[in-house]
């Protein structure tokens, strides 16, 4: 009997564990700009503060920040309040007061409306956005959208149209910050829709194109 209860403790323990912990994979910030459902904007950090949560037991981060700009102009105002959890093992996000960052993050309806950031979206200082980062904000990113292509999970579909990602084998560093997922429209596509452009990078073990579905 002691043992069966000893093993039961365990398991239960494991469990809860795994369920409370922040299991994610960084997208893509093409992928942010393309869902309807996400802001992206550039901020100026002013302060956060930890406050008991408006729903249950807990508490939760309010960041307070000016917003610098609003790359798909669907935020209301020029000072928001986003909402992350407490900690970092929640998904939770910390931003340094007075500082710079680029952030996507989700809406909450309600009145008034809530924004949501967490550590799988996207959070990137500034003066760290790459030239071609930016260029996909003010307008290359949006195409690639609007020519149904987007970033795939590694758990994607074949059939699924976008640019595939290998965690395992691909330069990630490189497609985060010099790949566009755009329209094939090379010679070499084979039937291929879309295909990542790395352009503007320093690191020369990007490659200038890599052709993927």
């Amino acid at each position: 009997m002691t043992n069966i209860t000893a093993f039961v403790v365990l398991f239960t323990t494991s469990y809860i564990t795994y369920t409370q912990a922040c299991f994610c994979m960084r997208g893509h910030l093409q992928n942010f700009v393309c869902d309807p459902k996400s802001f992206v904007i550039k901020a100026h950090v002013v302060s956060s503060a930890v406050v008991s949560a408006k729903t249950g037991n807990y508490n939760v981060k309010e960041i307070t920040v000016d917003v610098l700009e609003d790359f798909k102009n669907n935020i209301q105002g020029d000072k928001l309040v986003l909402t992350t959890a407490e900690y970092s093992t929640f998904c939770g996000v910390s931003l340094p007061d007075d500082s710079c960052y680029v952030v996507s993050g989700t809406f909450e309806e309600g009145s008034p409306i809530r924004y949501r950031i967490n550590t799988c979206g996207f959070q990137k200082r500034c003066s760290a956005m790459t030239d071609v980062q930016l260029s996909g904000l003010n307008g290359g990113y949006a195409e690639g959208c609007e020519n149904n292509c987007k970033v795939l999970s590694p758990y994607a579909a074949e059939e699924d149209i976008g640019c595939n990602v290998n965690y395992q084998t691909d330069n990630i560093s490189c497609l985060q910050n010099y790949g566009v997922c755009d329209r094939c429209d090379h010679n070499q596509c084979n039937g291929r829709q879309c295909m990542w452009r790395i352009t503007n990078t320093p690191n020369p073990g990007c490659s200038k194109i890599i052709y993927h579905k």
